[in-house]
């Protein structure tokens, strides 16, 4: 466990750790009501909810020794994908282990390897590669069938560990491989056009309808998000609120021309001198000239698409395209494509040295590779010493190399080289004394680390896990949300153990409080809108947390409990219960604000009406519900009433009701449309009150509210992915029965010719 990427202490491990917790109790875990007054788990991106790794691990073992394994597991998958791919385009063992260490060795060798989720998002890259070359390859229906289904399972675990980003690098290197594949197929007359068709058809259709359980919850969830609503959008909105610019203006992080050049240099992302050196050698080879042509087209898009000139010289042309924003959000990403190219590239080159037979075409085979990594950084002035590995593993590849052309029976020897320099990369990483080592190319990595060396953090997951004195007294004490108060600009950098009791990293979904602040990229757009509103703060776009509340906020987010550094002030009425090292925990009056309280009297506006009368500093949530359509009830001027709100599950809660009149009951809650309410046992409109909570209305008399989430689309995508994988794997065992033996399918030869 590292705490250098502060997204996997204050996101990835308290997602999956609350994911593996509801899968132990056999229940998928709909909502979340630990963080941001509550919102949507499952549906929720980034939650892990359909990917498979965190599921299985987090399910199976404890939170802290999960994440472990799946740190590890992550490389593991990539370098094994990585060799798959290259096995099932009949590239020879030594050179497909040389391109999966490259890969694995990369990931786990770097800061790259905690830089969750584009770990796995590699992985499952090179496997959704491996598992499409054989669909491509596949002579036979059924076995086309069977390949679709993993083919599509594989596109779906890169979506389930990353929506945005993670999905387009996976499926354009997927695209520029299965075109390449395809015409050459075509046109070498082993394949038909209408087979090839056919098949592309088939895995068109294969792709989203396998992987309808993830699917179909996050396309109803993510319209009502901060993602929906658009990166561009939120960013407008959200200076509008407070007044001044907020956040870092899109373009986002982009990276330097020369960012490329990293490759050489250790620590960080080192490649290995082999590897660099016959990255182009591909190209020497008519057999693998298609294959490696695919992947050069790959790594140009990734390396354009990460650069600042691009990013910033067309970003007016980028606005206007579907989803430009959430490019322009984080150009910078596509660098982890060009990881990929750039080992399966090597690993291509390994095997065209190999099989060369000129002296002449093998020396010409270098002069690109060491022409790119060997001469033109020195153009940056890098420090002599971030090329030692380099200058040394370029004499023992050389010996290695000049070995493999004379008895290319000796080819293993390569992969051998490599992973002797690439682990001693990583072992240098290790012993560099600091969280990660610049790469000294530009300025600009220094807030874009991922390929930087990763040094030893001393921290153990397990005493992250370990609840501490302020949890345990939010926990025995009154039931309120906490509120850590006034945090910085950053509400996730509190990773240091010094920093634990200020709670500002989320860390109360992994001890079941609610705090009613939070941080995630994909936020309820009505619950982010009405914090910037309320605190008029200027928070990055994926930070939701109030600066000064009032006294309106702190009522309708149902704050009980405050957290105050040492100097600052706890609102009024709060008083100092506990202290641990520069913190104070405060709690406010007992009882107050109440979960859900009855109110009669109501006014039935427009969003933005709303948003103005809950944002006015004389706002009383107490005497006045704010409403968005009619309750089809009296209001009246009697106030009083009291209800009483209690968890049943996650999912569901009972509010016992005495109202003297007809009433509005106010729940602080985040309001989500699969929220539904029963009143005395008939069903009843929940509405969303107050711009961002519920309401339930009662008639006057006691009554029992019993809340419940659920949203059908979990049963349907489950129950349409169910069935159509056992369609297809139906259909597969169907067709191979009947099957003539000798028979070949149109199109299709007994013999594949040379590429």
């Amino acid at each position: 466990m590292t705490f250098t990427q502060p997204d996997v202490a204050a996101l990835w491990l308290p997602n999956f750790s609350l994911l593996g917790e509801s899968l132990r109790h056999g229940a998928i875990p709909y909502w979340n009501p630990y963080v941001m007054g509550g919102l949507p788990f499952a549906a929720d991106p980034q939650s892990g909810w359909m990917y498979l790794p965190a599921m299985l691990l987090f399910w199976a073992l404890p939170a802290a020794t999960a994440l472990r394994w799946y740190l590890v597991l992550q490389p593991i998958l990539a370098g094994l994908g990585a060799y798959w791919f290259l096995r099932a385009e009949r590239v020879s063992r030594p050179a497909s282990t040389a391109g999966g260490l490259v890969l694995a060795l990369v990931i786990a060798g770097s800061r790259l390897v905690v830089d969750l989720p584009f770990p796995a998002v590699l992985a499952w890259s090179a496997l959704l590669l491996a598992s499409g070359a054989r669909f491509l390859r596949a002579d036979r229906w059924p076995a086309r069938l069977g390949w679709a289904v993993l083919t599509a399972i594989a596109w779906g675990q890169i979506a389930a560990i990353h929506l945005s980003h993670g999905l387009v690098i996976g499926t354009l290197a997927f695209v520029c491989y299965a075109t390449v594949r395809t015409v050459v197929d075509v046109r070498s007359g082993r394949r038909s056009g209408r087979d090839r068709l056919a098949v592309l058809l088939l895995l068109a259709a294969a792709l989203p309808l396998v992987n309808l359980a993830y699917f179909l919850p996050r396309l109803g969830y993510l319209p009502t998000t901060t993602l929906g609503y658009g990166y561009a959008n939120i960013q407008r909105l959200g200076s509008s609120l407070a007044g001044r610019q907020v956040g870092p203006r899109l373009p986002g992080p982009v990276s330097p021309v020369t960012w490329i050049f990293a490759f050489a240099f250790s620590p960080g992302a080192y490649v290995g001198a082999t590897a660099l050196a016959v990255a182009f050698a591909g190209w020497w080879s008519r057999r693998l000239r298609p294959v490696v042509l695919a992947f050069t087209v790959f790594l140009g898009v990734c390396y354009v698409a990460s650069l600042q000139a691009v990013a910033y010289g067309l970003s007016g042309l980028i606005r206007r395209l579907p989803f430009g924003d959430v490019y322009l959000q984080s150009p910078w990403r596509f660098r982890y494509g060009v990881l990929l190219a750039l080992a399966l590239l090597a690993g291509l080159g390994v095997e065209a040295w190999r099989e060369e037979q000129a002296w002449r075409r093998r020396a010409a085979m270098l002069v690109p590779g060491l022409l790119v990594w060997g001469v033109l950084p020195w153009v940056t002035r890098p420090a002599v010493a971030r090329f030692a590995l380099l200058g040394v593993g370029a004499l023992i590849g050389a010996a290695a190399l000049l070995l493999v052309a004379r008895k290319p029976v000796l080819a293993a020897v390569i992969p051998l080289v490599l992973a002797v320099e690439l682990v001693g990369n990583g072992l240098a990483g290790q012993t560099v004394g600091a969280p990660t080592v610049p790469d000294g190319i530009s300025g600009l990595d220094a807030r874009q680390p991922p390929f930087n060396a990763l040094g030893p953090i001393p921290i153990r997951a397990s005493e992250y896990l370990r609840a501490d004195a302020f949890v345990d007294d939010i926990r025995g004490g009154p039931p309120a949300r906490f509120l850590s108060l006034d945090p910085p600009l950053s509400y996730i950098e509190w990773t240091a153990p010094a920093d634990w009791p200020y709670l500002a990293d989320q860390r109360a979904m992994l001890f079941g409080i609610e705090d009613a602040q939070g941080y995630n990229s994909i936020e309820p757009l009505r619950y982010w809108t009405y914090l910037r509103a309320a605190s008029a703060a200027p928070y990055p776009y994926n930070n939701a947390a109030v600066r000064d509340p009032s006294p309106s906020a702190l009522d309708l987010l149902q704050v009980g409990w405050e957290i105050v550094a040492a100097g600052g002030t706890a609102s009024r009425g709060f008083v100092p219960v506990a202290k641990e090292g520069s913190w104070t925990l405060y709690r406010g009056p007992v009882g107050e604000p109440p979960r859900a309280s009855v109110v009669s009297r109501w006014t039935v506006t427009d969003p933005a009406g709303a948003l103005r009368t809950v944002t006015a500093p004389d706002f009383g949530p107490e005497s006045l519900a704010v409403l968005e359509r009619s309750p089809h009830l009296a209001g009246s001027a009697l106030a009083g009433g009291s209800a009483s709100f209690h968890w049943i599950s996650p999912t569901s809660a009972r509010v016992t009701v005495t109202a003297p009149t007809d009433a509005v009951v106010l729940v602080r809650n985040t309001y989500d449309s699969h929220w539904k309410a029963t009143v005395d046992g008939a069903s009843t409109p929940v509405l969303r009150t107050d711009y961002f909570l519920q309401g339930v209305p009662v008639k006057a008399g006691t009554h029992t509210i019993v809340l419940t989430y659920d949203d059908p689309s979990f049963k349907i995508g489950m129950a349409g992915s169910a069935a159509v994988i056992l369609a297809m794997l139906g259909a597969a065992v169907f067709l191979r029965r009947r099957r003539r033996p000798g028979a070949f399918p149109e199109g299709a030869s007994a013999g594949e010719p040379s590429i």
